[in-house]
Formats: structure tokens, C-alpha cells, sequence
């Protein structure tokens, strides 16, 4: 009888949630804090060089945490977390892609063209008016879907699913609900200091951290049970 060793899928997991969640940290870093965020405003700070490059960065973050989400999910797809894990799974999908599309086509690249474009000012005024209500609704529900449903059922999943220990799917809980209530507040508040430095900014950090921690919980479960499988005999 062969035993059944860790799957490398789970494993294969933690360089996509840990290199996903670098990303996401770097770029954050990089990106200017607006104290009292504005269309006038973001374009004033879409002048930088680096504008593009930070959301470039951010936008690859999302692609790369988004498919580690997904490969947790379907490992924890089985009876006990199924259904909790098929619905994180397609919220990380619909975040993910979400959330993508915002800081890499609309936050990054068309922020950028209309901070350089030579149209005149109410023009120019207007289609940023635009874009941020745009940006700001799919970033709302993105977030929403991601960090709120996404992270709140993957945590419930490892909760039911009892190979991981109990606070990395409880942390993920608590994680979940509050970024449920970021993603309500901008969806309902559109993009203020609050909505955006008071609510979405933690999160933000309290979900990329614990991506950190599940990608090497998940390492180091896969470790020691590859250790017990190589030491007990098979009968």
C-alpha cells in the first residue's frame, strides 16, 4: 500500500501566496499616500515617473495571489470545506480579475494618459470625474469579492478543513469581515480619506500578511507530513 503523501499542488501554493503578497507590499510602499484623495489629485500624483510602474506591480500582485488562491481552493475542495472553498475560489476569481483590471488599466495606464493629455481643463476634469467613479466602483466590489468573501471563505474552509491550525482560518474570518465592510464603505462612500486610509489601507496590510502566513503554514504542514510519510512503513 503506497501513503499518501502532501499533493505538490499545496505546496506549489507558496511561492504564488508569498511572492503575491511581495508584490502587493512593494508596490503599496512605492505608491504616494493622498490625504484627501480627489480626480484632481490622483492626477497631480499620476505626473510621477514611476506611476505606472508601481500599478503595473500592483496589477501582476493580484495575478499572482489570485492564482495561489485558487490552487488553496480546490485543494481544500473535498467534503468538509467544499462548499466554502468553491465559493472563495470564485470570488478570488471575480476580485482578482477585478481588481487587475483597476490598477492596471484604469489607476495605472488611464489615469496616466489623462495626467498628460493636452486637452483643455474641463475636458480633462471631466474624464477624470469619470474614470474615478469607474475605478472606484470596480475597486469597491473588487475589493469586496477579494479580501472581504474571498479571504472570509477561504478561512472558514480551512476552519472545516482541519489540517491547518485553527487561528490561520479564524484569522482569515475576522480579515474577511472587515474587508467585506472596506469594500461596502467605498462602494457606498466612493473615495474618501476614510474609505480609502481608514478602511481599505489595513485591510489591504492585514490581508497581504496573512497570505505570508498561510503561504508558509502551508509549507510547513506539507514538510512535516512528507517527514511522517518517509518514517512510518507501509503495510
Amino acid at each position: 500500500m503506497t501513503l499518501r503523501t502532501p499533493t505538490r499542488s499545496r505546496l506549489g501554493a507558496t511561492p504564488l501566496l508569498v511572492s503575491g503578497a511581495v508584490l502587493l507590499m512593494v508596490g503599496n510602499i512605492a505608491h504616494p499616500i493622498d490625504a484627501d484623495p480627489t480626480p484632481l489629485s490622483r492626477l497631480e500624483l499620476a505626473t510621477g515617473s514611476g506611476w505606472i510602474l508601481i500599478h503595473g506591480v500592483l496589477a501582476l500582485g493580484f495575478l499572482v495571489l489570485t492564482t495561489g488562491v485558487v490552487i488553496v481552493g480546490r485543494q481544500l475542495a473535498h467534503e468538509r470545506s467544499a462548499t466554502p472553498a468553491h465559493f472563495a475560489t470564485t470570488a478570488a476569481i471575480v476580485g482578482g480579475i477585478l481588481l487587475v483590471a483597476v490598477f492596471g488599466a484604469l489607476d495605472g495606464y488611464a489615469i496616466s494618459e489623462l495626467a498628460r493629455s493636452e486637452a483643455a481643463a474641463e475636458t480633462i476634469h471631466a474624464a477624470a470625474v469619470a474614470e474615478e467613479a469607474i475605478d472606484s466602483g470596480l475597486a469597491a466590489i473588487g475589493t469586496l469579492a477579494f479580501f472581504g468573501l474571498a479571504v472570509g471563505a477561504l478561512g472558514v474552509a480551512i476552519v472545516r478543513d482541519r489540517s491547518q491550525r485553527r487561528w490561520v482560518g479564524w484569522s482569515a474570518v475576522v480579515i474577511g469581515g472587515v474587508g467585506t465592510l472596506a469594500g461596502a464603505t467605498l462602494l457606498t462612500q466612493g473615495p474618501t480619506s476614510f474609505s480609502i486610509n481608514v478602511m481599505l489601507r489595513p485591510v489591504a496590510v492585514a490581508g497581504t500578511l496573512w497570505f505570508i502566513a498561510l503561504g508558509f503554514a502551508l509549507r510547513g504542514r506539507s514538510e512535516t507530513g512528507a517527514r511522517q510519510g518517509r518514517a512510518l512503513p507501509a503495510p
